[in-house]
């Protein structure tokens, strides 16, 4: 954007191959160009987040630190609340999901899921405590392709539905 009111002294636009003005540059302002490119305003696609109360704590994260990927972090999660981690390629989100999931024995830091301090160390230690996790490259650690989609869905509990290496279909899901 900044280029355009920078090098140029017309704008033409075009929204869905109709041609919508052509302006002065000088004559419109960022806000006003944004309007014309999409047809309303950025504010009908990003309203005005309300503030609400808070609910609950749910999930913490104090110091969480892994030498040589990451340092000090920390965050809560209230009840309610969605939460996104990201990052340019090599800024540690993965690193940090992974250490929260038990996949990091050098990570260090505490957890807290309802106000009470958990010990993450292995990745069943994680699922016991609720936690999941969603790899990036969900083809390639996420799934065991040759199997069936509800097979796959039912790996993570499958320990606790077999009975002697065995699991009846009706328990699969």
């Amino acid at each position: 954007m900044d280029e355009i009111f920078r090098l140029s002294d017309h704008v033409t636009v075009l929204r869905d191959g109709q041609h919508v003005a052509t302006t002065p540059t000088r004559a419109l302002d960022e806000a006003a160009l944004i309007n014309l490119m999409i047809g309303r305003t950025l504010e009908a696609y990003f309203p005005v987040h309300v503030q609400s109360d808070p609910g609950v704590e749910v999930f913490r994260v104090e110091d969480l630190t892994s030498p040589g990927k990451f340092e000090h972090i920390s965050f809560t999660v209230y009840a309610g609340e969605v939460v996104g981690l990201a990052g340019l390629v090599g800024a540690g989100r993965t690193e940090v999901l992974e250490a929260l999931f038990g996949l990091d024995p050098m990570a260090t830091g505490q957890i807290y899921i309802s106000g009470r301090p958990v010990h993450i160390r292995h990745p069943i230690d994680a699922m016991k405590s609720g936690i999941g996790l969603v790899p990036e490259d969900r083809k390639r650690y996420g799934l065991v392709l040759p199997m069936r989609v509800r097979e796959n869905i039912a790996l993570p509990t499958l320990e606790r539905r077999a009975r002697f290496g065995w699991v009846r279909a009706t328990e699969e899901v």
